[in-house]
């Protein structure tokens, strides 16, 4: 069995934050090929499973709030929407390398941005950065994951441990790619039939689905994604994202 996981992070202690919180949604193939949701669309906290499980009972943790079991088998991408890096420059200025030049312009900072979002930028999106935006937490807590699950770097910016993968993705740019739109569109329409899940936890949840969509884009036909470019910083990670529609 093959499971493409979505995780919309939310920060470390995300119980107190009613709008925004970590969602988990999981699709795996049906019998007729067709993606299809599995268990159930979850959104809450964290925090508890990733300070106390490791490996890969880590990731059998995490799906369980999904009404999914594992047993070992199955090969798993999980796509998650946080920043799995942090920029170059800032890292070095930390631990006493040398100085960077600094544009006069905020969105081409290289102290603030990494070089993923700079390319996104460029493309007319608006990443957040973990440096200069609210999300250092979401970050620190899907790297913990990483760590806590024993996933190793690996080329074109993967994770990997046995049979999970994990990668970093930004949910935006899928919604807006056409293919992956309308796949999402279906799916949600199918999840909302089967859930009653309403403001705030949808945003959440719908961008979970958005990433899930992704892990089975990257997974099954990583032709339809845009990989990182030959020279990336590999400390940096990579967002990878669908191609244009």
């Amino acid at each position: 069995m093959r499971l493409f996981v979505g995780w919309d992070v939310g920060g470390w202690h995300c119980d107190r934050n009613r709008e925004s919180r970590d969602a988990l949604v999981v699709l795996t193939l049906g019998r007729d090929g067709q993606l299809t949701l599995a268990g159930k669309a979850w959104r809450g906290s964290l925090r508890s499973t990733l300070t106390s499980h490791k490996g890969f009972d880590l990731v059998r943790a995490m799906l369980r709030h999904c009404d999914v079991s594992l047993d070992g088998a199955e090969a798993i991408m999980i796509a998650i929407d946080a920043p799995l890096g942090w920029p170059r420059a800032m890292l070095d200025l930390a631990n006493g390398g040398d100085l960077t030049d600094v544009s006069d312009r905020d969105f081409e900072n290289p102290y603030t941005r990494r070089q993923t979002e700079l390319d996104l930028i460029r493309q007319g999106f608006a990443p957040l950065s973990n440096v200069r935006d609210m999300i250092g937490s979401q970050s620190t807590k899907a790297m913990h994951f990483l760590r806590a699950a024993d996933l190793a770097p690996q080329p074109r910016a993967r994770w990997c441990a046995g049979s999970v993968t994990a990668i970093e993705t930004y949910p935006a740019v899928a919604l807006k790619n056409a293919g992956c739109s309308a796949r999402h569109g279906q799916l949600m329409d199918a999840l909302l039939s089967r859930q009653s899940i309403t403001k705030p936890a949808l945003t959440d949840v719908r961008d979970a689905l958005a990433c899930a969509v992704v892990a089975y884009s990257a997974s099954e036909h990583p032709e339809t994604v845009v990989e990182p470019p030959m020279g990336y910083p590999p400390l940096e990670g990579w967002i990878i994202v669908p191609g244009s529609a």
